[in-house]
């Protein structure tokens, strides 16, 4: 996304998004569903550093501790393969 982990580092996930997009209920149901630890997998429209549109594919995973109790996120990002054909046209 072009951000340094100093820019990113400590800040709410909201930054990467649109700011229209962060008042919908699309993503409010996001977090909700996080929250309840529900596998989210989808292509994401992100913005990047400079205010660039960008399309992310991820899958948001629950780890589980050795207790068998969620305890964080594995997030895997890519850019979405729709968005690299664009790029190439």
């Amino acid at each position: 996304m072009g951000y340094s982990l100093d820019e990113v580092k400590g800040r709410h996930h909201s930054l990467f998004v649109d700011p229209a997009y962060r008042e919908t209920a699309e993503y409010r149901q996001f977090w909700r569903d996080l929250k309840r630890w529900q596998i989210q997998a989808a292509d994401y429209k992100r913005i990047a550093k400079g205010a660039r549109e960008g399309l992310l594919q991820a899958i948001y995973n629950p780890i589980f501790d050795a207790e068998g109790k969620p305890s964080r996120w594995s997030r895997a990002p890519r850019i979405s393969p729709a968005a690299r054909k664009r790029r190439r046209r």
